[in-house]
């Protein structure tokens, strides 16, 4: 069973409508559209902090681009 959600968009026509979808196109819509994105505190509060993770695993990514680069060259 996934996980879905409802959602209320709102058209350039200012309607608003209804668009059932699972959480990760919702986020992916509205980053396309550049609209903000909520949080309910409750749910923001469970979530574990990833940032050091993701500083890592972009200094590991950009090292292994160079030493790519330097054995191509």
């Amino acid at each position: 069973m996934g996980l879905w959600q409802l959602i209320k968009a709102e058209s350039q026509q200012k309607k608003i409508i209804e668009i059932d979808a699972r959480p990760s196109d919702c986020i992916a819509m509205a980053t396309q559209q550049r609209a903000p994105i909520y949080v309910s505190l409750d749910v923001w509060d469970e979530v574990q902090d990833i940032t050091e993770v993701l500083r890592k695993m972009h200094e590991e990514s950009s090292q292994t681009e160079e030493s790519d680069q330097e054995e191509d060259s």
